[in-house]
């Protein structure tokens, strides 16, 4: 139940910050839903994914903040696939920075925490070093 639970807060945080606008004042709900989120290793999680994916963009920094908070919220049994969610999305925003090197040992962290084939990870690092020539 609990893993349902903070999956939903994930996705339903995903599509909050996909949807906002950066730089514009959030409605009183939304706000009030994302100073909730933003206090759970879930909700946290959940926000930087739709940060990163949102096409009007946030800020780095604002980004990088956050999964600070996914890293200092997470707890010590979380499910492989989320501890391996946080270095991958650390990985994206460290390649949207040009951080290759750091992005490389993001991607394969996150596969050595979870080596499944269903890590979004695998295809990951292969496209960054066919992309880098290494």
């Amino acid at each position: 139940m609990a893993y349902h639970q903070g999956e939903l807060r994930r996705h339903y945080a995903r599509l909050l910050a996909r949807q906002l606008a950066p730089g514009r004042a959030a409605g009183e709900r939304d706000l009030r839903h994302l100073l909730a989120l933003e206090k759970d290793f879930y909700g946290a999680l959940g926000l930087a994914e739709g940060m990163l994916a949102n096409t009007a963009g946030y800020s780095a920094p604002v980004v990088g903040g956050l999964l600070e908070r996914v890293r200092d919220l997470m707890p010590s049994d979380a499910r492989k696939e989320h501890r391996a969610k946080y270095f991958y999305v650390r990985a994206a925003l460290r390649l949207g920075l040009g951080e290759r090197a750091g992005a490389l040992g993001d991607l394969e962290n996150a596969i050595a925490v979870w080596p499944a084939r269903a890590n979004p990870a695998f295809q990951a690092l292969k496209n960054v070093r066919a992309a880098g020539g290494g």
